[in-house]
């Protein structure tokens, strides 16, 4: 049965794979031109030390790590050799170290390429901590403890308050966001639309129009779709002159042509 649990899912995704040419498409060009071109420092270095990734980490979980240190003191003194669920915070932290790690093998790092980690490491250093919390939790009057809870359930109100607040809002990539929010609200999602070459690697672009009105770009001007767009730097080609017009639409950073009918 355990076989069957990996064999199946892999089938499908073989599957998948050899049956459809987007799927091909996109992990050969994210092989070619993002991971084997990344790990060959020929792309984006963001970094001149390839150790930047694991001080980054540090800072991250700078809290985490001291609680952690501070339990495996407590269970050196007092001669505690059986943690709980030792095998299951040793797990959590394994998948924290495998999604984390490797990225010192590229210079091409950022802080949040390591936020599918941090998740994991929390988990784990957290039942790893929690014999010690309880400890010294049971330790503590009713009233002290009341006003931990107190102030826990306020921090995370405070949090969620937050997040909401802030739902909606760019912190980056402000004219790009607009413009492809913009455009969601006035033509029909669910669609292909057609692109330049040279957009043909702006992955910020083909994500956001993807996430957020489930648009494909397409790089090919012998099929001619509805819709057709381009950074207000670019040109529409001299022989598509004659089969789009360009929309009203007030976009910052793209201007969308319509086919002509």
């Amino acid at each position: 049965k355990a076989i069957l649990n990996i064999i199946i899912p892999i089938g499908i995704i073989l599957m998948l794979y050899f049956n459809h040419l987007g799927i091909q498409n996109m992990i050969y060009q994210n092989l070619q031109i993002q991971l084997f071109p990344a790990l060959q420092n020929e792309i984006e270095i963001t970094t001149d030390n390839r150790f930047f990734i694991l001080f980054k980490l540090l800072e991250y979980l700078i809290v985490p790590i001291f609680l952690f240190i501070i339990a495996l003191l407590f269970y050196k003194k007092n001669n505690i050799n059986q943690v709980k669920n030792k095998e299951y915070s040793l797990f959590f932290i394994i998948i924290g170290l495998s999604a984390s790690i490797p990225l010192i093998m590229t210079l091409k790092q950022r802080g949040f390429y390591l936020m599918p980690s941090i998740s994991f490491f929390v988990l784990g250093i957290s039942i790893f901590i929690l014999p010690f919390l309880k400890h010294y939790l049971s330790k503590i009057s009713r009233k002290t403890r009341f006003t931990i809870e107190v102030v826990g359930i306020s921090v995370f109100c405070i949090v969620i308050f937050f997040s909401l607040y802030k739902a909606g809002q760019y912190s980056r990539d402000m004219d790009m966001l607009s413009d492809i929010e913009y455009l969601s609200s006035k033509i029909e999602k669910n669609i292909i639309i057609n692109t330049d070459q040279s957009n043909r690697e702006d992955w910020l672009m083909i994500a956001y129009m993807s996430r957020v009105g489930n648009w494909s770009l397409l790089v090919d001007d012998t099929i001619k779709n509805e819709y057709y767009i381009l950074e207000r730097s670019q040109h529409l080609p001299d022989y598509l002159q004659n089969e789009y017009i360009e929309t009203s639409f007030p976009l910052k950073k793209y201007k969308l042509f319509k086919l002509k009918r």
